[in-house]
């Protein structure tokens, strides 16, 4: 990144704040919540209504809302939800390890730490290694022996599917993993490791234990199992539309220490999304402007993103916007087709004047 694209960076951020961008949106914060957290309680209809119909569509409301919730605490997690570090922690606790059974340091760790800095980074980014059930890239594709490089090309998409829903239980699983290695570590654990344990095992006595003894542990069991599945889907609905479709490409290992914002920009596209779908995804569908910017509310993605899309533009950085439909079934026919690992690219153009920014009245 050269000194003037630095140059620009930074005149977009002074101009964010002096626009108030940096600056939480709590009125409108709290109500996405209300909002997607009363759609999460739809799945008590499957105790309510004896129809299957009225109960599958009970689910994909409670699905909907839950979807809401995770992004609603990924901006929590960000700590750009609230104005207050202690609220945002706490929204996080009960969006991820409560409703979720996600530990909240594991999202931390793989998300804004891992992730974040080197999106689609080879070797880096967990994300983007489904090894060894499935080979995202063309060198992974060829390894192993015929058997299963048959698999890789030619079978692996088909099972990819059965993979996303099982995928919520599999995220669970690994956070519970990383928290008891973090509570095990006396030199770091700390309180708020026990607060994640608390909120996890306040999911379990919520959605597990209590279903069992008002109803049947047979019936509570399969309702949380389907819950859990149809989250699956709904949180790659979500994430997977940024990073999986073949125009956000797959980076060499090198590219984790080059030029910031074509490793944002090369590995990250945005999507469309109607009114529903903006208040379930909750600015993840702006993933572009969220990795250059993350550390702006996601109320406000919709006003930055013109003047994101400009200074991308004039660098000669990619800009990618995909209808919300067309980037999930491209993230779904990524299992189908893997993709050669490429170098981090040059900008197009070298751009001379300043992006052209209209200042505040």
């Amino acid at each position: 990144m050269d000194d003037t694209v630095r140059e620009d960076m930074l005149r977009l951020q002074a101009e964010f704040r002096c626009r108030g961008w940096y600056r939480p949106a709590t009125g409108r914060i709290l109500l996405e919540w209300i909002y997607n957290l009363t759609l999460a309680g739809a799945f008590v209809g499957w105790w309510l209504f004896d129809s299957w119909a009225i109960r599958a569509a009970a689910l994909i409301v409670s699905t909907v809302g839950l979807l809401g919730v995770s992004t609603c605490a990924h901006t929590a997690a960000h700590g750009t939800a609230l104005p207050w570090r202690r609220a945002n922690a706490a929204l996080t606790y009960l969006g991820y390890p409560f409703m979720a059974n996600l530990s909240a340091h594991y999202w931390r760790h793989k998300h804004n730490v891992v992730h974040h800095p080197s999106p689609n980074i080879i070797g880096v980014d967990d994300d983007c290694d489904l090894m060894p059930l499935f080979a995202m890239t063309e060198a992974q594709a060829q390894s192993g022996g015929p058997l299963r490089r048959l698999y890789y090309r030619h079978l692996q998409g088909w099972a990819f599917p059965l993979a996303i829903t099982l995928n919520a239980f599999n995220v669970q699983r690994a956070g519970w993993m990383y928290l008891v290695r973090c509570l095990r570590d006396r030199e770091t654990r700390r309180s708020a490791h026990w607060l994640d344990l608390g909120a996890l095992l306040a999911h379990a006595v919520v959605f597990v234990a209590l279903p069992c003894v008002l109803s049947s542990v047979g019936d509570a069991l399969l309702l949380y199992l389907i819950r859990i599945g149809l989250v699956g889907h709904a949180m790659f609905f979500a994430f997977g539309p940024a990073h999986f479709p073949a125009e956000a490409e797959l980076l060499e290992s090198a590219a984790a220490d080059r030029d910031f914002v074509m490793r944002q920009t090369q590995a990250t596209v945005n999507f469309r999304t109607g009114p529903i779908g903006r208040l379930a995804c909750n600015g993840v569908e702006y993933q572009i402007e969220h990795h250059l910017f993350p550390g702006i509310c996601h109320v406000y993605y919709p006003a930055v993103a013109p003047l994101v899309r400009a200074f991308c533009q004039a660098h000669g950085y990619p800009y990618r916007t995909l209808g919300w439909l067309e980037a999930i079934g491209k993230s779904y026919a990524a299992a189908f087709h893997p993709r050669p690992v490429r170098p981090l690219a040059e900008p197009a153009s070298t751009r001379r004047a300043p992006v052209a920014v209209h200042p505040v009245s």
